[in-house]
């Protein structure tokens, strides 16, 4: 079974394909057959690598058209030499390889016997197809030293190829059929009238659900959603599959509100609101992640609080938990801090010296050759660098919080920083004795530092990215996808 699932992927890794005899199979039961318009050694160096691996009747398939082709005695014996050991052993192992599996077919379902009537089609097909070539080689090729003329036993399987094809036609049918029943199974049980929860509002008769239990009937509509589209990967267009899984998709995401954060710096200081922006960037970060079953949005009501706080209604969390409109999760946070570091380290002196050509001369040897002799001079000079940094670091925590009962999921403290490290230098001397980096540094003229706002977005920017990054690995890795 394992060596028909290498010849499987040989075919999904694009060797020719073989035409399927009728049957609507789609891609599944091809048959392997080497890359075509190779020369008759790098045949012979794919049989070597098969018998290798243990796959012979791929190492077969390879050394019976680099027979074929071969028009040099080295390649000739080599291709030879691989059909005479291994022929008969790569058609005995094929056809047990296939008793095994429909043994075993009736216990399978699905996607596993797919696989398997797969396999069964695709080694039909293989020894079929090599046989064919085996039939094209002249007969002179055939004649090898100390053995005499080699033969093979060409069998015909074109009866257990129709079968084959037929059987896999029924098992892609079975798989479609399957995958959409337990999708449906799935969306019954999942109780679809409670899922969608698009009002956000109390229902009259709506049942008192928990976080879990919602997020629970969220979780078996995804796992629907995945089966109607496994079985669509089998039958296109299966029945009403299109359908069911558009709906079950739509129930089993789960629904983020990313709220503007509360800010707790002094606004007045950097002369811009932070809180609505890194939301809006959170929320950007989230769907650019491109999660199947997640759907993120922003909500620009601004500080949200962590736990119930004075101030307008539409500021608490109870008043967000009732007006939800379709969310399952808020993410709420709060910019705790923004710290400014300005720094300039303690100038650095060089004391520097180089060897450098001041003059060139022309004399004559003492053979009457005319050669060039170079003057040199050590030049001194002394270098002072200097250099100034700043840092903005923008701080902030943030919560997932249920909408259902204010639960929180999970929770995280962030950073942003954004930085700014300047060099320059001057110096006494000779200019030749500075490197041309430090010549650079020494043209230099010192900058003031840079603005503090524009820093303070960048570098609440980054925090943004940092949360997003952060509620991706502790939540959103595991209900979006």
């Amino acid at each position: 079974m394992e060596r028909i699932k290498n010849l499987l992927l040989l075919v999904l890794l694009g060797f020719l394909l073989i035409p399927a005899h009728g049957q609507d199979i789609g891609n599944w039961g091809r048959a392997y057959r080497p890359t075509p318009d190779k020369s008759d050694s790098y045949y012979n160096r794919q049989a070597n690598r098969y018998e290798k691996e243990g796959d012979l009747l791929a190492a077969v398939a390879n050394a019976a058209l680099a027979l074929k082709l071969a028009d040099k005695k080295r390649q000739t014996r080599r291709a030879q030499e691989t059909l005479h050991n291994f022929y008969e052993k790569a058609l005995e192992e094929s056809i047990e390889e296939v008793k095994s599996t429909k043994e075993g077919f009736s216990t399978t379902e699905g996607e596993e016997r797919v696989l398997a009537a797969s396999g069964i089609a695709t080694t039909y097909k293989t020894l079929s197809g090599t046989m064919e070539v085996l039939k094209e080689i002249p007969k002179d090729k055939l004649k090898m030293k100390k053995v005499g003329t080699l033969s093979f036993e060409i069998l015909d399987f074109s009866a257990e190829i129709t079968e084959a094809d037929r059987e896999l036609s029924r098992a892609i049918d079975d798989a479609a059929a399957y995958y959409y029943r337990l999708g449906t199974e799935l969306m019954t049980q999942a109780d679809s009238t409670y899922a969608a929860d698009t009002t956000g509002t109390e229902v009259e008769g709506e049942p008192d659900l928990s976080h879990e239990e919602r997020m629970s009937i969220i979780r078996k509509n995804k796992a629907a959603a995945k089966r109607f589209l496994k079985s669509m990967e089998f039958r296109r267009g299966y029945k009403d599959a299109p359908e069911k899984y558009a709906l079950a998709k739509d129930l089993g995401t789960t629904r983020i509100v990313a709220m503007a954060f509360e800010e707790q710096y002094n606004k007045s200081a950097y002369g811009e609101e932070l809180g609505a922006s890194v939301a809006n960037r959170v929320a950007v970060a989230l769907r650019e992640k491109d999660y199947q079953f997640l759907e993120v949005r922003s909500r620009a009501i601004q500080g949200i609080r962590f736990v119930e706080a004075s101030g307008p209604e539409e500021n608490t969390l109870e008043y967000l938990m009732a007006n939800r409109e379709g969310s399952h999760v808020a993410l709420i946070g709060v910019l705790t801090a923004i710290r400014v570091e300005r720094n300039r380290a303690k100038p650095v002196v060089d004391e520097l010296e180089r060897e450098v050509v001041v003059e060139k001369q022309t004399y004559t040897d003492s053979d009457g050759n005319e050669k060039v002799r170079e003057i040199k001079k050590t030049v001194r000079a002394t270098l002072t660098t200097y250099s100034k940094s700043m840092e903005v670091v923008v701080g902030g925590t943030y919560q997932i919080v249920s909408l259902i009962n204010g639960e929180v999921l999970k929770s995280g403290e962030i950073t942003g920083t954004d930085t700014f490290v300047y060099n320059w230098g001057t110096f006494r001397g000779d200019k030749r004795a500075l490197s041309g980096y430090q010549q650079s540094l020494a043209e230099r003229e010192e900058l003031d530092y840079p603005k503090t706002a524009p820093m303070v977005k960048e570098a609440a920017n980054r925090l943004s990215n940092n949360i997003a990054d952060d509620v991706e690995s502790q939540y959103v890795a595991f209900v979006g996808r």
